[in-house]
């Protein structure tokens, strides 16, 4: 009898470890809660065509991001920017390991959804595969380990976090900041795809042009190059270089009237699948920090930081040999 009993009682504690690891250890992966409640990941991301943010703060919208892919996998901003690839990139990846981080008891639902009143981010995502997911994102919880987050048509929200991170702010990859979305690439080269380089200076003979010549480049004009020199020069385009700032705002007059003006350089980038950048750089009065710059084909006031940019302008003679 006493057997039998015992049991009884060990196979009824081993039930309540069972439940307790379901809904709260294996819960974290998401698997063990209604799905209607928590289905806020996306598992395909390359299907993702829309993203919508929007800001409400005491039931007002005070910002909103739109991201909407290009059928040449880029990202438009606003319906008027480029968007930069890797913020986006990280956006989609954090949409893909969005996790259950822990429930929230009674009392903790109604402190979720009081604070998530004041302040939240609606996100909407329209995905051509389907999984389309529309959902609140509210502050962090008191223990700062994620987000209260709420589906759309719910009404019990989670602390969710993301898969693989001790502290899962999720909402930070999700602020709609326009500028701070948006690509701002000064230009991108890699020395393998270059055909041509163009460096004009506004002082008088200083520039040059180097052109591909099968693995090699050379340099027009009289004088002999120093094909060491032109080798570390060209070396110099390995990716990107990016402006430290769009400058349009603060000085609003000021392309229109530097556009009329001799630039201090130009650089005409030629690359072999055909493209071509022209780029503008202005010294500034009293700034030696940047320059003011501009991509001809994007037409948009930047601030390039000199020590990104000067190692690329340098003068002709210093691709010569017996020179320093």
């Amino acid at each position: 009898m006493n057997n039998t009993r015992n049991m009884v009682i060990l196979l009824f504690v081993l039930g309540l470890l069972a439940a307790f690891y379901f809904l709260f250890v294996a819960g974290e992966s998401g698997s063990s809660f209604a799905e209607t409640e928590t289905a806020f990941s996306v598992s395909d991301t390359g299907a993702v065509e829309k993203i919508v943010v929007r800001r409400i703060s005491k039931e007002k919208e005070t910002e909103k991001l739109e991201l909407e892919k290009q059928p040449d996998g880029t990202w438009r901003l606003n319906g008027k920017y480029l968007a930069f690839r890797p913020k986006v990139s990280n956006l989609l990846n954090v949409l893909n390991k969005l996790i259950v981080k822990e429930p929230l008891n009674d009392k903790g639902v109604e402190t979720a959804l009081l604070r998530m009143k004041k302040y939240h981010l609606d996100v909407e995502v329209i995905s051509s595969a389907g999984e389309n997911r529309a959902y609140r994102i509210g502050p962090t919880n008191a223990e700062q380990t994620g987000n209260y987050m709420l589906l759309k048509g719910s009404e019990k929200p989670y602390v969710m976090t993301r898969a693989g991170v001790q502290v899962g702010y999720v909402s930070i990859f999700f602020e709609p900041v326009e500028e701070s979305w948006r690509d701002n690439e000064f230009f991108s080269a890699a020395a393998a795809d270059l055909s041509s380089v163009e460096v004009i200076s506004k002082e008088g003979g200083g520039g040059f042009i180097l052109t591909r010549n099968g693995d090699r480049f050379e340099l027009s004009g009289a004088g002999e190059s120093d094909t060491q020199k032109v080798a570390q020069y060209i070396a110099l385009y390995q990716g990107s270089i990016n402006a430290e700032s769009f400058a349009g705002k603060d000085h609003p007059r000021a392309l229109d009237s530097l556009g009329r003006m001799t630039p201090d350089w130009k650089m005409i980038l030629k690359l072999k699948d055909g493209r071509e950048f022209t780029l503008i750089l202005f010294d500034r009065p009293g700034n030696n920090e940047n320059y003011f710059a501009w991509r001809t084909d994007r037409g948009e006031l930047l601030t390039v930081q000199k020590y990104l940019i000067d190692a690329f302008l340098m003068r002709r003679n210093a691709l010569l040999k017996n020179t320093p």
